[in-house]
């Protein structure tokens, strides 16, 4: 049965090939999603280890820690 456009009930006269293409948009949506929410939850990179090495280095200067406990810290910070 047609509607009153002389179309076919399924996607608008499309069938198969409406079904497949909606399939692909969605799956390209959820892609997209998939992998901005997977950028957000990264770590920056470099960020971390620079920032505390420089704080390490302050705490040294400041007589907060002593050389070993520095290169001890130091050693950690670095397996990152």
């Amino acid at each position: 049965m047609t509607n009153c456009m002389g179309m076919g009930h399924m996607m608008g006269g499309m069938g198969f090939i409406g079904m497949i293409f909606w399939i692909i948009i969605l799956g390209l949506l959820f892609y997209g999603v998939y992998i901005l929410i997977a950028k957000a939850s990264e770590k920056p990179k470099g960020v971390r280890s620079d920032d505390s090495l420089q704080i390490l280095k302050e705490r040294l200067a400041q007589g907060e820690i002593n050389e070993d406990e520095y290169e001890k810290l130091k050693k950690v910070l670095k397996k990152d």
